[in-house]
């Protein structure tokens, strides 16, 4: 659905996110139709917080100022949260906080009358081999919550692969769960920067040697 997103940053500095926005939007030529990016400036808002995080629930009374200050509930679309640990307390194994901070989503959601993406991270190690809804960090508060998860796993590659998506080695598979969908999907994907989305039609995955991993090969 197209919409108005509102993005929080709470990791990356006001500077650079800036520059990646640059990047991106004169890189649109490359991902996909032109005309669909007409509105973009004016639908995309960001609040840079690097520095100023704190507690979700602390911060959802000024988020839901700004959110609302664009218009009635429904007027954003989607607020994003990047990243988690930023705001849930440091501790992904405390069910009680992560619990506080998934319900202070949801109480956006309510009074904003949007979606809520919020990134979250693989613990250390290969985590491959783990269905993926196990393989983000910390308590399974925040598989069980969340309506649709989508996985990024890192793929090992052929040369020719890497030849072909020169200047980013990362191949990824997403897999989405969704509570209400009736089934999942699995895709390859390539990244060349600042693009992530790029799908490899021809591609085979195929089982890697290395624990936890997969190999993809054309």
């Amino acid at each position: 659905a197209k919409g108005r997103v509102f993005y929080v940053n709470l990791e990356i500095d006001p500077e650079e996110f800036k520059k990646r926005q640059v990047e991106i939007w004169q890189k649109r030529p490359e991902m996909g139709d032109e005309r669909l990016w007409g509105t973009l400036k004016k639908s995309f808002a960001k609040w840079n917080l690097k520095g100023y995080a704190t507690l979700m629930k602390e911060l959802v009374p000024r988020l839901l100022r700004r959110v609302l200050g664009y218009g009635p509930p429904g007027t954003v679309t989607a607020v994003i949260i990047d990243p988690v640990y930023k705001v849930n307390g440091g501790d992904d194994n405390d069910a009680r906080a992560v619990a506080d901070f998934t319900n202070a989503l949801d109480h956006i959601c309510t009074a904003c009358g949007c979606a809520v993406i919020y990134a979250h991270h693989h613990p250390k190690g290969a985590s491959g081999g783990k269905k993926s809804m196990d393989r983000m960090s910390g308590t399974g508060v925040y598989a069980r919550d969340a309506d649709a998860v989508i996985d990024f796993t890192a793929l090992e590659a052929s040369e020719e692969l890497r030849t072909r998506f020169s200047g980013s080695p990362l191949y990824r598979r997403t897999r989405g769960a969704a509570k209400a969908a009736r089934s999942r999907r699995t895709m390859s994907v390539g990244r060349r920067y600042p693009s992530l989305g790029r799908r490899l039609l021809s591609a085979r995955p195929m089982k890697s040697t290395r624990p936890g991993r997969t190999y993809l090969s054309e």
